[in-house]
Formats: structure tokens, sequence, C-alpha cells
């Protein structure tokens, strides 16, 4: 029985995990290990923006306010 260097899933046949995607032979840093320690401090992805996504958010409700008075008004 042959595991994941990646994930520690059971390998079946083909040239990937069926798993999670690794190409089977590579080899994986230690940072993108599944269940690997994350520093402390570190982002665990881009951070994005939240003013224009809540800038957008006020826009959309007050369009439908502004389309809600206009039918029942």
């Amino acid at each position: 029985m042959t595991l994941c260097a990646r994930c520690s899933q059971e390998l079946g046949i083909g040239r990937f995990c069926t798993n999670c995607g690794h190409r089977i032979g590579e080899p994986v840093p230690a940072e993108a290990r599944f269940g690997a320690p994350v520093p402390a401090g570190s982002a665990l992805g881009p951070e994005l923006p939240r003013t224009p996504l809540l800038v957008a958010g006020v826009v959309v409700l007050l369009l439908l306010l502004v389309l809600l008075v206009s039918c029942l008004g």
C-alpha cells in the first residue's frame, strides 16, 4: 500500500493522488502538506480589501430599495 506524500491517503492507479491531486513522486514542501503547522502571524491567504465590497453591497441594497419603492409607489 502506497500513501500520498502530501495528504497521506492511499494511492490508486494513475500519476496523481485522487484525493488532493498531487503528482506522485514529486517532493512536497513542508508548508504545502496538509496538517502542517501554520507559523504565528502568517496570513492563510490574500487579504481582500473590505471597503469596496462594503460600498458595493450598500449600493446594491439602495438600488433594490429604490426599485421596491418605485413599484409600490
